[in-house]
């Protein structure tokens, strides 16, 4: 990997980061928040943690996301999109 290669991986690394703790501090305000849940879910998709992914979704639909399309579609969610965990729960959505 390149010096070019390398920094653009960090600075994609600290922009996961920022957004992450933005939606964190979102939820401590507004703990219900489905929007901020699904978002740190999208991160988590994108980093490529599929068990960490699939618990911020959930919370989501628990907290009342329901922009089922968008769970349907979204590229942030294909990382995920062929684990067991999310064709379950996307499956009757």
């Amino acid at each position: 990997m390149d010096r070019n290669t390398i920094g653009m991986v960090d600075d994609i690394k600290k922009q996961y980061e920022e957004k992450m703790s933005l939606f964190h501090k979102i939820i401590e305000d507004q703990p219900d928040n489905a929007e901020a849940d699904y978002h740190i879910a999208c991160i988590y998709s994108r980093k490529g943690q599929i068990h960490d992914s699939i618990k911020w979704l959930n919370q989501a639909i628990q907290n009342g996301f329901n922009r089922w399309d968008l769970l349907k579609t979204d590229s942030d969610l294909n990382p995920i999109r062929n684990s067991k965990e999310f064709q379950t729960l996307a499956k009757d959505r």
